[in-house]
């Protein structure tokens, strides 16, 4: 039952076909923030952030499925620099906010927050 009711406020806005963008904030393993969007419709759902990442202005972004009602999923992301990792993300219970990591291949780690969460940090860039 508590997944049926995560899920259900994306689904009503997925089956409405609008779509819904919400901020981003990966706070680094050094400190480092990136801030962005994530947004989501019946098609898709996409991530990008942007900062100043170990000293150098770096851009990453995602895909994610949309239909996929997991509480926690994976997805890839990619980045300017080169770099390439893993999101692994848990939707809050009402499916429009949530948390998790992001762990890249040379090891960098970071705390990947978007909805309510990332408001202070989008605010402050």
């Amino acid at each position: 039952m508590r997944r049926i009711l995560t899920v259900l406020p994306v689904l009503a806005v997925l089956l409405g076909g609008c779509s819904i963008t919400k901020p981003v904030a990966v706070i680094a393993d050094n400190g480092d923030i990136l801030t962005g969007t994530t947004t989501v419709n019946m098609a898709e759902g996409k991530f990008q952030v942007s900062g100043v990442l170990k000293g150098t202005q770096t851009h990453c972004k995602g895909t994610y499925d949309p239909s996929d009602l997991a509480q926690t999923i994976r997805t890839p992301v990619t980045c300017d620099n080169g770099q390439v990792g893993i999101v692994t993300a848990t939707r809050e219970p009402k499916g429009l906010d949530g948390f998790g990591t992001v762990e890249m291949q040379d090891g960098t780690k970071a705390d990947f927050i978007w909805g309510k969460g990332a408001e202070p940090y989008v605010k402050k860039s």
